[in-house]
């Protein structure tokens, strides 16, 4: 995974520098902030009903950090997982998307 830090050619935290990208990669839009695309997938990923612990596992941090960082960004599920919870308690028969 990239980070600014490598954008720039600068040093790791261990003190090894990360490899730099080549200079027609530098100029463009997604190079000065590649985490944004991470966020946009884990954000995505959420929304499309992925379990946390899935996501956490592809994106390499703890379920709190996914938690903690993108709980906000879970939007428009409430109705569907209200009807999955009445669904495993028996309540009604289906769900209806």
């Amino acid at each position: 995974m990239l980070s600014p830090a490598s954008i720039a050619g600068q040093p790791s935290g261990n003190g090894k520098p990360f490899p730099t990208l080549p200079p027609d990669k530098t100029d463009s839009p997604l190079a000065h902030r590649p985490y944004d695309l991470r966020h946009t997938c884990i954000t995505n990923w959420l929304n499309a009903g992925v379990p946390v612990a899935e996501v956490s596992r592809r994106a390499g941090n703890s379920p709190e950090v996914v938690h903690r960082r993108y709980a906000g960004c879970i939007d428009g599920h409430e109705e569907l997982n209200n009807r999955k919870i009445e669904m495993s308690m028996g309540w009604v028969e289906e769900i209806s998307e």
